[in-house]
């Protein structure tokens, strides 16, 4: 719940001032790419340069299919399967959804249909830091340390991702949803 809060005040106090400037969406990539730096610094300066811990339980392998799990790895599966499942009935098959796709295709056009697009961007950022923390405590799971720079390992990633999949296509560019 903190993610998805956080999120909605980033995108209050940083975001929505560039957007109304008439920011272009690769610039809003930049953007982003200097807060996950700033935020960084920021966690740096409050929880120091040190590494935090948890001691995991030794568990038992699993094999499947040739492949080697430890039960930890398939709940994280599990909940990203459940997760992105429970994305596309949201997209699919909720008012919700289907207003966030059209705000997303066309924010004019969704707002002179009706559609509340500021209520729907501040869903959209609460639902994208919810699942942003979900994904942090999903990475802590896995590998029981962390530190102020765990998170940065993913950056490049994460921006080719948002890249080639498209900013703002829930299913990627090149995708057809199922």
């Amino acid at each position: 719940m903190t993610g998805a809060v956080l999120s909605l005040l980033l995108s209050r106090l940083i975001y929505t001032p560039f957007l109304k400037r008439g920011t272009k969406q690769f610039a809003m990539v930049i953007v982003t790419v200097a807060m996950a730096i700033i935020i960084k610094n920021l966690v740096q300066v409050a929880a120091g340069a040190g590494f935090y811990g948890y001691a995991l339980p030794p568990q038992r392998s699993i094999h499947i299919l040739g492949m080697i799990f430890s039960p930890r790895q398939l709940l994280i599966i599990a909940f990203a399967v459940t997760t992105m499942t429970g994305l596309h009935l949201l997209f699919k098959f909720t008012r919700l959804g289907k207003a966030m796709r059209a705000t997303s295709d066309d924010a004019a056009l969704a707002r002179s249909s009706g559609v509340p697009t500021g209520r729907i961007v501040a869903a959209a950022w609460l639902l994208s830091g919810m699942l942003a923390g979900f994904a942090g405590v999903a990475l802590a799971m896995d590998l029981g340390t962390f530190d102020f720079n765990t998170g940065s390992t993913f950056l490049l990633v994460i921006v080719a991702a948002a890249v080639f999949g498209s900013v703002g296509e829930p299913y990627g560019r090149w995708s057809e949803p199922w």
